[in-house]
């Protein structure tokens, strides 16, 4: 009876730590794969935001939205990504979401920050 005890605990042991190193896996493969393509979306959409200049703003307000436009979206994607990953690495549990959520995050920070932009290039040209 033991012995059967001790092998059933062995067992779930083993599926414990399988389920944290595929967990660990799955986690590391989406930050691997998310924050490239994250950061190459976001410098695609900085580049084209250099089109709200078309026009030349005069307003010192228009050229900082411009600018942020420009680079924010990268430089905003990397730090979510940054302090995601730093997240991730100290939480205990299930830690597979963190890349998916850093990844919608980084969505709804581009949006806010080029639509911000495009509305002060406007109000302000």
């Amino acid at each position: 009876m033991k012995s059967n005890f001790l092998s059933l605990l062995g067992v779930l042991c083993v599926a414990a730590v399988g389920a944290l190193v595929a967990d660990a896996f799955t986690t590391l493969a989406l930050f691997v794969v998310l924050t490239p393509l994250t950061l190459l979306v976001t410098g695609y959409l900085g580049l084209n935001m250099a089109m709200l200049s078309d026009g030349y703003p005069k307003s010192k307000v228009s050229f900082a939205a411009i600018y942020t436009a420009m680079f924010g979206p990268t430089l905003g994607t990397l730090a979510i990504n940054i302090g995601a990953m730093f997240l991730a690495h100290a939480m205990t549990g299930p830690t597979f979401w963190v890349p998916l959520a850093a990844a919608a995050a980084n969505a709804l920070f581009t949006v806010g920050i080029t639509s911000l932009a495009g509305v002060a290039v406007e109000a302000f040209r």
